[in-house]
C-alpha cells in the first residue's frame, strides 16, 4: 500500500445520526482522519422511503437475529473501491450496527474490522442481544463502558476492550493557565433540580454567572459537529467550575446500578475547570483521573453547593493548582489521539508519522501548563 493510500474506512454516521450527543463521536472520526490515511463513508439520510425500510428492518431485527444480516434494496448502499487494513465503525447505541449492511463487501475488502459501541448497560444485554451477537462479525469490539466488556465478549464470542471516552484536548485547552473565566460554573446535559434551583437562587443574590443548559437537548440536531464541540469548548474553558457526574446518574432504572464515565468528566479537566460532581468509585475512573482533586465530591441533589463554593474560593492557589493537574493530564491521557493509538495496538497495525507528531505536540503543550 503507498505510503498515502487511505488504509481506514470509517462507516460516519454523521449526516444521519446528527444529534448534537454524537458531535463528541464525530470529533473522534475527524481526529482519526487528521492523524491517519482515512477515507469516511457517509450515511445518505435523504430518502425517507429508504430510512422507513431501515427502521423496519432494525426494530424487526431485536426479535429475529436472521434479519440483522439484512440489507433492503436501498439505492445509498457504499461500494469500496479498494481494500483496506482497518473498517472502524463507532455506534452510539448497539442497534444502529446494521448500517453496517449498507456497505457491500464490507468482510472481503476490508482485513481488519473494528467496532465502538458507546453506549451499552446490563440492563439492555437480553433486549440487544441479537445486535450483540451480529458484533462477532467484526475482528475487534470497543466498548465505551467498561463494567459489561465480560458480558459481550462472550455474547459476541469476540475479543473485546474497553475504550474510554476522549475528546480534542488541543480544542479543549485554555490558551493559558490565568485565560479569563467569567462563567463562575457551568452544567451541561442532565441536572439536579434542587442544586439548579439554588445556583439561579445564587445569581439574584450574587454578580454570579451561572450557565446551564435552558432546553431538552435530546432530540436536537446539527449538521456542524465541529461548531458545536467548539461552541461547548469555549463555555468550558471559561468556566471556575463545571458540575459533572457518573453517566446516567439519575436513570437508575436503565442502568441497574452500573456506574460508569461519562463524557463529561474529560471535557471539564481538558477545560481545566475545577469540576464538582459525583464521580465512579472504581478502578478504572481512578485509573484516568487518578490524581489529586480530580473532581471535588458533591451529591448529585445538593443543596449546599454555595458553600462548596465559597471553601473554593478562599483557596486561590489549590484552584490554580486543580486547573494546572486537569489540563495536563488530560493532554497527556485523554485526547483522542491516544485512543486511536490504542485500536491500531490492538489491531497490530503501525502509528503514522502524523499520530506520533499530534502526540509529540499534547506532551509539548502540556508541559507548558505546568506550575513551576
Amino acid at each position: 500500500m503507498h505510503k498515502d493510500q487511505p488504509r481506514i474506512a470509517i462507516l460516519s454516521s454523521r449526516t444521519k445520526n446528527n444529534f448534537i450527543f454524537n458531535s463528541c463521536l464525530y470529533e473522534f472520526e475527524d481526529i482519526i482522519a487528521e492523524v491517519d490515511n482515512v477515507d469516511i463513508f457517509n450515511l445518505d439520510p435523504s430518502n425517507p422511503l429508504e430510512v422507513f425500510a431501515q427502521k423496519v428492518v432494525k426494530k424487526s431485527s431485536e426479535y429475529i437475529y436472521p434479519l440483522t444480516k439484512l440489507s433492503p434494496p436501498l439505492k445509498s448502499k457504499i461500494d469500496l473501491d479498494q481494500e483496506y487494513d482497518i473498517l472502524f465503525v463507532i455506534l452510539d447505541f448497539p442497534y444502529n450496527i446494521l448500517n453496517i449492511n449498507l456497505i457491500k463487501q464490507w468482510r472481503k475488502k476490508c482485513k481488519i474490522a473494528v467496532c465502538y459501541v458507546i453506549e451499552l448497560w446490563q440492563t439492555e444485554l437480553k433486549k440487544f442481544n441479537n445486535y450483540l451477537t451480529f458484533l462477532g462479525n467484526f475482528d475487534l469490539i470497543f466498548l465505551g463502558h467498561s463494567q459489561i466488556v465480560k458480558e459481550v465478549q462472550d455474547i459476541a464470542q469476540t475479543p473485546s476492550a474497553y475504550l474510554a471516552p476522549g475528546n480534542d484536548t488541543l480544542k479543549f485547552c485554555p490558551k493559558s493557565l490565568d485565560s479569563d473565566r467569567f462563567i463562575d460554573i457551568s452544567t451541561m446535559g442532565r441536572r439536579s433540580q434542587i442544586t439548579h434551583e439554588t445556583l439561579l437562587e445564587l445569581t439574584q443574590k450574587r454578580d454570579f454567572f451561572y450557565h446551564y443548559d435552558f432546553l431538552n437537548s435530546s432530540d436536537l440536531r446539527t449538521n456542524n459537529h465541529q461548531a458545536h464541540r467548539i461552541l461547548n469548548a469555549n463555555i468550558l474553558k471559561h468556566s471556575r467550575y463545571f458540575i459533572a457526574h457518573h453517566a446516567k446518574v439519575n436513570c437508575l432504572e436503565q442502568t441497574g446500578g452500573q456506574i460508569e464515565i461519562g463524557y463529561r468528566f474529560f471535557e471539564g479537566a481538558a477545560a481545566g475547570a475545577v469540576m464538582l460532581g459525583k464521580a465512579p468509585q472504581n478502578d478504572v475512573f481512578e485509573q484516568y483521573f487518578g490524581w489529586k482533586n480530580a473532581v471535588i465530591p458533591m451529591q448529585f441533589d445538593e443543596p449546599n453547593i454555595t458553600k462548596i463554593i465559597d471553601e473554593l474560593d478562599s483557596q486561590p492557589e489549590l484552584l490554580r493548582q486543580i486547573r494546572s493537574d486537569n489540563i495536563r493530564n488530560s493532554l497527556l491521557q485523554h485526547d483522542w489521539a491516544y485512543r486511536w493509538q490504542k485500536v491500531l495496538d490492538k489491531a497490530d497495525l503501525a502509528p503514522t508519522e502524523k499520530l506520533q507528531q499530534r502526540i509529540d505536540n499534547l506532551h509539548k503543550v502540556a508541559n507548558s501548563f505546568a506550575i513551576a
